[in-house]
């Protein structure tokens, strides 16, 4: 299966928007919050075909993979929520964690081996570039998504930024799955590594941010 991969990572330096789609057009099939906030397997597959057998530096992976686990469990900071900041604020700081997680791993990975972190890598970037059009009015360095200064000015954040976080408990799940249980259990499809069916989706939305998935009853 052909991989598509924007580098989103590289969106944003020092503030300033370089490259990529803008993500403020998605038109989400359903409501964003509710993919995002609980993510639930559907239509899932059971017994998994593992495509790596003998991964270079699998210990590291796993290593990693726990990591990313224990960062999507942690409850939001209190001391965020009573500035008023909101849950894609922190999804935001999660997926800023993440990608340093997996920016650490990938120089120590087979490329073979790394295209399902290189798919965590860029949708964290794509949610650091939400953040920043979510502030970019008020200060176009990106200072605001850290000073918190005007908070109450914030935009909502868009469709982009909520699938995004969507798709990496997603991949991190599906990891678990391939790595842990040697791909017995239910997963979402999302990852090379179980060759999965719902590929072509996720490198749909990792290309121009719009959400391509089906509706859920």
């Amino acid at each position: 299966m052909k991989k598509v991969i924007h580098n989103w990572s590289a969106i944003i330096i020092g503030g300033l928007v370089l490259t990529g789609c803008s993500t403020e057009d998605a038109t989400p099939s359903k409501a964003p919050d509710e993919a995002a906030e609980s993510v639930e397997v559907s239509d899932a597959t059971t017994g998994n075909q593992v495509r790596q057998t003998d991964m270079k530096n699998k210990a590291g992976a796993l290593d990693t993979v726990e990591s990313l686990k224990r960062i999507l469990d942690e409850p939001m900071d209190p001391a965020l929520m009573e500035e008023g900041l909101d849950k894609e604020y922190g999804w935001y700081l999660k997926s800023e964690r993440i990608k340093n997680q997996v920016d650490h791993i990938l120089p120590y990975m087979e490329e073979s081996d790394a295209a399902d972190f290189h798919s965590l890598q860029n949708l964290s970037g794509m949610i650091s570039h939400s953040q920043y059009m979510r502030t970019a009015h008020i200060d176009n360095t990106g200072g605001e998504t850290e000073a918190h200064t005007a908070v109450d000015r914030w935009k909502t954040a868009d469709a982009a930024l909520n699938y995004s976080y969507m798709y990496i408990k997603q991949i991190v799940h599906d990891l678990d799955i391939a790595l842990n249980h040697n791909g017995v259990g239910d997963t979402y499809g999302v990852t090379y590594m179980l060759d999965g069916n719902h590929l072509n989706e996720v490198n749909a939305f990792l290309s121009d941010g719009v959400y391509r998935g089906e509706e859920e009853s």
